[in-house]
């Protein structure tokens, strides 16, 4: 194999510094807000008088969605780069987070806090953040890099928990 086929080559006129930084800002806002959604079982439920089940409900459809629509989001990466699909998947996740908060009924729950959250999860997901990072970042620094996303994904969950 060669540099190229490793991914060595780089794709973007970023400095490697800001898409690092980025991506891992990105991976952790991603993974915290999504995380504490468990935080809000009580104050949905109770603000819109639904059962527990429709929210739990809401979430599973939520991660339902999220796994169905991920290969999509890495194939629409893959066409048409990777910032444009965060910004996409930024605007879809907000308006599901948006549409929740103004949600009336359960059936309006699942789809806002389930199949739109969901699909905006997918698409600002860390997986598309890896694969930029896969893309950009030098064969020798990789797993280090790699080893930091995971490290600001799971420092999302961490920060995003106390401010919920």
């Amino acid at each position: 194999m060669t540099t190229s086929t490793l991914g060595a080559t780089r794709h973007t006129v970023l400095p490697l510094a800001v898409i690092i930084i980025a991506g891992c800002a990105i991976a952790a806002i991603g993974n915290g807000v999504r995380t504490s959604f468990g935080l809000f079982t009580l104050p949905m439920t109770g603000d819109l008088g639904l059962s527990r089940e429709s929210w739990g409900l809401a979430m599973a459809i939520q991660n339902l969605a999220w796994g169905i629509a991920q290969p999509i989001a890495g194939a629409f990466a893959d066409r048409v780069g990777t910032g444009r699909t965060l910004a996409v998947g930024a605007l879809i996740y907000g308006l599901g987070m948006l549409g929740m908060a103004f949600s009336s009924s359960a059936e309006l729950l699942y789809l806002t806090a389930g199949v739109t959250t969901g699909v905006g999860i997918a698409i600002t997901s860390f997986s598309v953040v890896m694969a930029a990072f896969g893309r950009n970042v030098p064969v020798e620094k990789r797993s280090f890099i790699f080893g930091v996303a995971t490290a600001a994904s799971s420092f999302g969950q961490f920060a995003f928990a106390p401010i919920s």
